[in-house]
């Protein structure tokens, strides 16, 4: 929720928000204009380190059909791999 949350004060509530832009006096730039079927929310990638163990484990999520299918019809849609970081040099 804290995300949500500290999005929506800042005017930029997520696509598919709808508890947090319900507020009455609502500023309009905090009102989401992109109708979806959900919070538009993903976690990529999560890493964490074992208690035990101590060893990192890094946990990965491709992004979800109903996403892409939701950044396609907004032209915004960037294929797995397409934003490769630069080398350095």
């Amino acid at each position: 929720h804290q995300i949500r949350i500290q999005l929506f004060e800042a005017g930029h509530p997520l696509a598919g928000e709808r508890v947090y832009t319900r507020r009455l006096h609502a500023p309009p730039r905090a009102r989401s204009c992109v109708p979806a079927p959900r919070v538009m929310l993903h976690a990529a990638e999560l890493g964490i380190i074992h208690p035990t163990s101590l060893k990192p484990l890094r946990f990965t999520s491709p992004l979800p059909a109903d996403m892409q299918k939701l950044l396609k019809e907004l032209g915004l849609f960037v294929p797995p791999g397409a934003l490769a970081p630069n080398p350095p040099g």
